[in-house]
């Protein structure tokens, strides 16, 4: 009897093959793979070889941006003329500090008065010369803060709500005191109110209550940032007229009326903002 031994050689299924990380350093594994990758989605190996080949390019690409050279830097001459001709610009333009008399003169600033301050929550304040002034450098300025009425009312109002970090509704919800200031201020006012934590939000909040996209808005060239940011928000349409000129805002109004007469479009809503 013979017997017929077969001797095959072994290779190895890289397609079933447990992942063994020196892989990587093997040349055979990445042909394999690429050739499975490319049989299985060719054109998703395509995408990732290319990317490869990029991100390589672009890490060991050499940098072809110009190195400053000696031609290109300025000699102590040329510095020196720069120097000579540059004339340095004030931090405030002069035409606003005239204007707002922030440029004084020097020897009126060393003959003014300095009044000591004593400290303290107290709303008037007293010079060396015994002459009273209203202190508008601190938040107590009407004394409020040492009147018997508000600190009364404070401790009352600390008794009943406690304290915390902050107070609008946006974090505790409306409350009762809330609902309260705005019926009174209705009633003082004559018409419905709101109130708001803080003076930021309104603006925005209000306008964009009452003007939405197509809408005119006729705005006082000098309104506040935060009203302008509330007409960007709204989307409306935006004519400026000039600061409290009255005839400004009447010809703008003619001109909109013109304009309204000649294209016979829909009207639609305006608002003055001032």
């Amino acid at each position: 009897n013979k017997r017929c031994v077969i001797m095959a050689e072994a290779t190895t299924d890289y397609s079933f093959a447990n992942f063994d990380i020196y892989n990587i350093l093997s040349l055979d594994w990445w042909l394999h793979h690429l050739a499975d990758a490319y049989r299985d989605n060719p054109i998703h190996m395509l995408t990732e070889l290319g990317l490869v080949i990029l991100v390589l390019w672009l890490i060991f690409k050499h940098d072809t941006r110009k190195e400053p050279s000696e031609a290109d830097k300025l000699t102590i001459r040329e510095q020196e003329e720069l120097i000579r001709e540059w004339k340095p610009e004030p931090l405030v333009p002069e035409d606003i500090s005239k204007q707002y008399g922030i440029l004084r003169d020097k020897k009126k600033i060393e003959s003014q008065q300095t009044i000591h301050i004593n400290s303290g929550c107290k709303s008037n304040v007293t010079d060396n010369n015994g002459n009273k002034y209203i202190h508008l450098s601190s938040q107590n300025y009407l004394g409020m803060a040492t009147n018997p009425e508000v600190i009364s009312a404070a401790q009352e109002t600390i008794k009943k709500y406690a304290v915390g970090s902050c107070g609008p509704r946006g974090f505790y919800g409306t409350m009762d005191i809330h609902l309260n200031l705005e019926h009174k201020l209705s009633e003082f006012f004559g018409n419905p109110a709101i109130i708001y934590a803080d003076y930021v939000g309104c603006p925005a909040s209000v306008i964009t209550a009452f003007a939405k996209r197509g809408d005119l808005l006729l705005i006082d060239e000098g309104c506040h940032y935060l009203i302008t940011q509330g007409a960007i928000l709204s989307r409306s349409n935006v004519i400026w007229f000039r600061h409290n000129d009255m005839n400004a805002l009447e010809q703008c109004l003619q001109t909109v009326n013109e304009e309204d007469t000649k294209s016979n479009r829909p009207l639609n809503r305006r608002f003055i903002v001032t």
